[in-house]
């Protein structure tokens, strides 16, 4: 009894809770698609997407004009940083090169022309005391053999003097002077060859010219006495309309480019490099092209600014360069 009492007590409250709940259900609508939103407040909506999707259609293009940008600027700190590296490597590269030729010319001085006024000295001293004694034949001779000393030490002194910067250079002018070079190179180097095809006219040379043109000529020379070990040598110095060219060719050995520029800062570095140096100093171009067992060719071009034929060759372009000429 109890329980059909509980049963009906029961069974209401949940028909009731039924019937709630189908209210309730009946009673949602479903959401507006709109929001319920105005049209120009929709509209607004709409254009602030388009804006924001044209925002980021154009960040890529920003971002990689910036990208851009910063690898130029990476580039150009790079490029100024190879720069400062080799400025630095040049002065100490030139510092080097000016102790070495200080060091060179005070041994030529101390061995060469100091030991010279040392015996002329002690000779002298000789020929008082000869004079003192009344000893005058015995002095006579020995002034002779003093004056002949002399005289050795005035070639001394020319010599170095001449290797230094030769006067006649600035006195004879530069074609002069590469024959005298010749003469004393040939002497010096016998059983070797050197042909020689100086075509050209003194008033050809431009005067800032002569002084590099010799320079250059002179150390080339000089690395192929001691290291090439060539027998022959074919030097070449012309013009050619607004090109002034120098060619020094040789037979010898050959090396590896690659090698000596990486040995740049050795003894070895040291001509190539002061070569270079004055070439590009007097505005020109400096090309060398060996080999192993293949010999070595030198090539220095400089060019005339404005030359028509007839015209003064003073004026050359120390600008422009020449590499690839």
């Amino acid at each position: 009894m109890e329980q059909l009492i509980q049963q009906s007590d029961i069974q209401p409250s949940v028909n009731g809770l039924q019937q709630q709940t189908e209210a309730v259900n009946f009673s949602i609508t479903p959401f507006p698609s709109d929001f319920g939103l105005t049209k120009s407040i929709r509209k607004q909506l709409r254009n602030e997407v388009s804006a924001t999707k044209n925002r980021s259609s154009a960040l890529p293009d920003l971002y990689g004009g910036e990208a851009q940008k910063l690898l130029g600027a990476m580039k150009l700190e790079e490029a100024l940083l190879r720069s400062r590296e080799e400025l630095r490597q040049i002065s100490m590269q030139l510092l080097t090169i000016q102790e070495n030729e200080r060091q060179r010319i005070a041994a030529d001085l101390h061995d060469g022309i100091g030991q010279s006024l040392s015996l002329i000295k002690l000779s002298l001293e000789s020929v008082m005391q000869q004079v003192e004694t009344g000893e005058r034949r015995e002095a006579v001779e020995s002034l002779q053999q003093l004056s002949h000393k002399v005289k050795e030490t005035m070639a001394e002194l020319h010599r170095t003097t001449m290797d230094m910067r030769p006067a006649m250079l600035d006195d004879l002018g530069i074609i002069p002077t590469l024959s005298w070079f010749f003469r004393e190179f040939e002497s010096a180097w016998h059983d070797r060859k050197v042909e020689k095809d100086v075509s050209i006219a003194e008033s050809d040379v431009p005067v800032p010219l002569k002084a590099p043109i010799f320079r250059i000529l002179q150390e080339a020379m000089n690395n192929i006495v001691k290291h090439a070990r060539a027998d022959n040598v074919h030097v070449s110095l012309k013009r050619t309309g607004d090109i002034l060219q120098l060619s020094i060719t040789d037979n010898g050995r050959g090396f590896d480019l690659r090698e000596a520029s990486a040995r740049r800062g050795s003894d070895h570095g040291f001509g190539l490099f002061t070569m270079k140096e004055r070439a590009r100093s007097s505005g020109g171009s400096f090309e060398m092209h060996s080999a192993l067992e293949s010999g070595t060719r030198i090539l220095v071009l400089w060019r005339f600014a404005n030359h028509t034929d007839g015209e003064d060759s003073g004026g050359y372009d120390r600008a422009r360069d020449l590499s690839n000429a």
